[in-house]
């Protein structure tokens, strides 16, 4: 699930969402995952390519103190063995909600440190010891001395019972590499539960990728007269450089030209597309929320003090009726925008706003499974199953035999290359708001760039026309999958629309014009009731 800066990959949650353990992942480090796996809803695990050995964290989330003997023993067998299945040579990380209180007995060491919360160990806590015991693993957030109050992990109710039960442990012969480990309270999400950290010093392998930024030209400038106008100015300087009846080469090069013409005058006459994130999530909310962690700060501090206790759970409950209150107002004021939007015939407006009034959130998958049902993490691997997908989605058997038909043509077979005017009238008549494809250029970067750039694309249009090849670039489309149902995770629950250059486009429905009087000679009459423009389409459409 894509969050802001990074991406929030959790597991089995369970039949009532009450458990359920995961990880956040930046978007620096996405790279470097190779691997995540769901155990069950109190266990997950993921595994990140570091410079030397990989790291397999494993996410734990233990039955608490005064769960049955066999719940517990369940689930550190499951444990066990899943500690087991990760290769040896790999940094193994056990981390996570363990419910266990370690104390300080000398008989314990050197398992857990000198400088625990608590004197006694409970069953818990035993527990996990004879796991540790067992694969020679240190419980690192007994390691460090701190204050009291930057080792405790969670807050009873009463505000002033503080437990450890919250642990980060690592195989011995790594201790070393966790430099510090230590509660911040200040960290906020409304939870009984405070934030741990560890300070880890290993390099994470470095992940070289050749990321190309996408020029996201805001085309709606184009609204604006004067941007038009200097649009246009721009595009007819930059092509006078070379005038048309001069250029030479081949059909690529003309194609590089004209594309790199538009991409130089874009950049410097419109501004860069700006995704708004426009969320009900405001200056007013994040206010409220300091509040309440300013509140939460002095209840820790002094948790006896009823008035103190009173006061911020006082705060807590306004600050979680103004949040939803907010939201509510928002999506009010999105379906207000869409009855304004459907009153003054902005149809794209409209159902824009009625879309993220109805649809509410909608979660972005990062992962993919296989055909197994295996989460991928990998970005290559994920690449080659979208590949693995679409090629069996898309190829389809050749006949065994083929059907060829003659037929009397009347039209000269000469055809003769488009005209300005052709050109024209074909890109004034193409749709504006689509996607671009892989040359980047919008529609609107087209339609508003003067005869100059139509006469420019004119000459590249003969070129090929007389030597019948295009520019390699027209040749890829871009697949880009949208979910339809079910699972989001399987490739078979989605459909593939492939994004096209725009000038290709161009090139196809001046081929298709050319078509069109051929296809009347050899067309049917119980076929021409679907020729656009026939006496029989008329005649069925009354």
């Amino acid at each position: 699930m894509k969050v802001n800066s990074g991406s929030i990959i959790y597991g089995d949650c369970g039949e009532t969402h009450e458990l359920g353990t995961g990880f956040f992942v930046h978007d620096t480090l996405m790279d470097a995952v190779k691997e995540f796996k769901s155990v069950h809803n109190r266990l997950s695990m993921m595994t990140v390519a570091a410079q030397w050995f990989d790291i397999t964290f494993l996410n734990v989330h233990a039955p608490c103190e005064d769960a049955e003997d066999e719940v517990k023993d369940q689930f550190y067998g499951q444990l066990e063995m899943t500690y087991n299945a990760v290769p040896r040579r790999n940094i193994i990380v056990v981390l996570g909600d363990l419910n266990a209180k370690f104390g300080k007995e000398n008989v314990f060491i050197p398992t857990i440190g000198n400088h625990s919360l608590h004197d006694t160990t409970n069953d818990n806590g035993g527990r996990f010891i004879n796991f540790a015991l067992g694969n020679n693993i240190i419980i690192a957030s007994t390691k460090f001395e701190h204050k009291n109050i930057h080792k405790g992990t969670w807050v009873a109710p009463n505000g002033t019972t503080v437990n450890q039960i919250d642990h980060i442990a690592i195989q011995k012969r790594f201790i070393n590499s966790i430099k510090d480990v230590r509660t911040y309270r200040g960290a906020d999400c409304d939870s009984d539960h405070f934030m741990v950290v560890a300070r880890m010093n290993i390099k994470l392998k470095k992940m070289n990728r050749g990321n190309h930024k996408k020029m996201n030209f805001c085309v709606s400038n184009f609204n604006d007269m004067g941007t038009r106008e200097r649009y246009v100015t721009a595009i007819e300087t930059r092509i006078a450089q070379e005038p048309t009846e001069e250029v030479q080469g081949s059909v690529n090069e003309n194609w590089k030209d004209i594309r790199e013409a538009i991409h130089e005058v874009s950049r410097s006459t419109l501004n860069k597309r700006r995704k708004k994130n426009k969320c009900w999530f405001n200056e007013a909310c994040t206010a409220k929320v300091e509040e309440r962690k300013a509140a939460k700060l002095r209840w820790l501090d002094d948790g006896g003090n009823e008035t103190i206790k009173q006061e911020y759970y006082r705060i807590r409950r306004e600050t979680q009726r103004f949040i939803r209150r907010t939201k509510r107002e928002y999506y009010n004021s999105l379906i207000r925008e869409a009855e304004d939007d459907f009153t003054h015939h902005r149809s794209r407006q409209m159902y824009q706003n009625l879309k993220r009034a109805t649809k509410g959130y909608t979660r972005r998958e990062t992962f993919v499974k296989d055909q197994q049902g295996n989460v991928i993490t990998n970005q290559d691997e994920i690449a080659k199953r979208w590949v693995e997908y679409f090629s069996q989605l898309l190829s389809a058997e050749e006949p065994e035999q083929t059907l060829d038909f003659v037929f009397p043509v009347t039209v000269d077979r000469e055809v003769r290359p488009p005209t300005f005017d052709d050109l024209k009238e074909i890109v004034s008549k193409l749709k504006n708001n689509k996607s671009c494809g892989e040359d980047e250029i919008f529609t609107e970067l087209l339609k508003y760039g003067g005869d100059e750039l139509i006469q420019r694309l004119r000459h590249l249009m003969d070129i090929i026309w007389e030597h019948e090849r295009m520019p390699d670039e027209w040749k890829t489309a871009i697949i880009t999958p949208i979910h339809k149902k079910n699972d989001p995770l399987m490739c078979d629950n989605y459909r593939g629309i492939a994004l096209l250059n725009v000038t290709y486009k161009i090139l196809s429905l001046l081929i298709l014009r050319r078509l069109a009087p051929l296809s009347e000679e050899i067309i049917g009459d119980y076929q021409r009731v679907s020729v656009k423009g026939s006496r029989l389409l008329s005649t069925y459409s009354r």
